[in-house]
């Protein structure tokens, strides 16, 4: 697709629900692709770095990598509660939100995050042409 945009999620810390449900994206019930979205694994080719699950010194690193390589205009989303604001595990006094370590584009919470939430926050995300996010996220 001439106008298709991809995204690169990657899974931190937490339980991995976000992460499960960021997966079904990509099956027959939701099927993002007919909304001109793809999945990469390249970041140098990703629109949008999606975040799930709270980040510790480690994941940090990584992200902070990843986003590196991302091309100039590209968005960072966070996804779910443990990426917005941390862990809600009790014993990770390590992990923060995403926010503290990236500047975030769009916060989505919920725990976990819903696909249908997900697609309708990519879309507007994308709505734009390539420009600012909505204000009201």
């Amino acid at each position: 697709m001439r106008n298709s945009k991809n995204i690169m999620i990657y899974g931190a810390s937490g339980c991995g629900a976000c992460a499960s449900e960021l997966r079904m994206l990509f099956t027959s019930v939701f099927d993002i692709q007919r909304h001109g979205i793809c999945i990469t694994g390249n970041p140098k080719t990703a629109d949008a770095l999606i975040i799930a699950g709270g980040l510790n010194e480690r994941s940090a690193r990584i992200v902070k990598n990843l986003r590196a390589q991302m091309p100039e205009g590209s968005f960072a989303v966070s996804a779910g509660d443990c990426a917005v604001d941390g862990c809600r595990i009790a014993y990770a006094d390590d992990v923060v939100g995403a926010d503290k370590v990236l500047d975030i584009d769009m916060s989505l919470a919920g725990c976990p995050i819903l696909p249908q939430n997900m697609i309708e926050a990519l879309k507007r995300l994308f709505g734009k042409g390539g420009g600012e996010p909505d204000e009201d996220n």
